[in-house]
């Protein structure tokens, strides 16, 4: 089975979609392993950020404790306020934030069961050759958003930076583990 962040990214990355406050100019949003940097901010209009809580994989609890395996991944969503070439804010921080969050909560949702995932790039058909161009199961059969908490740094200059931290359970069968 693949890394559950891997999956999580992909499933992201596929499915995200997020307007600036104008709602019709699509936003610049980078999903990513690593953490968070000015620099990556700077050249976006939103970041989400995916790591791992613990790299073990843990029973579950849910069924028999043989079978049925955990693993915890975190997601945190960043957006600071933004402003055009003219100065016209076109970004809010609150606003992106609240978008992100509500998107992730969705595509989580929507995948929650059986997630499909390409293993051969984003999902976009450019990305791979047509043959290719399908979806197998992530070897998950089930996630579920299982933390939010907001953890702004309202310090963070030039502008406020907004970061909300959700933690993603990714549920699958021990037999999965080798494969």
């Amino acid at each position: 089975m693949e890394d559950p962040k891997t999956i999580l990214v992909d499933i992201l990355t596929r499915n995200i979609s997020i307007t600036k406050d104008d709602g019709v100019t699509p936003a610049n949003i980078q999903i990513m392993t690593k953490w968070y940097d000015d620099k990556t901010m700077n050249a976006c209009d939103g970041i989400v950020t995916l790591g791992t809580i613990d790299d073990t994989v843990l029973p579950s609890g849910l069924g028999d404790p043989c079978d049925d395996h955990t693993h915890v991944s975190e997601i945190n969503v960043w957006a600071s306020t933004k402003f055009d070439a003219n100065g016209n804010q076109v970004v809010t921080d609150d606003t992106m934030r609240w978008k992100l969050v509500q998107a992730i909560s969705q595509i989580i949702k929507a995948n929650e069961y059986y997630p499909q995932y390409s293993p051969w790039g984003t999902g976009q058909p450019a990305d791979y050759p047509v043959h290719h161009n399908t979806l197998v199961p992530s070897g998950i059969h089930t996630m579920r958003l299982r933390v939010w908490r907001e953890l702004d740094d309202p310090q963070h200059t030039p502008y406020p930076l907004r970061r909300t931290q959700n933690e993603i359970e990714s549920f699958f069968q021990a037999v999965d583990l080798s494969a």
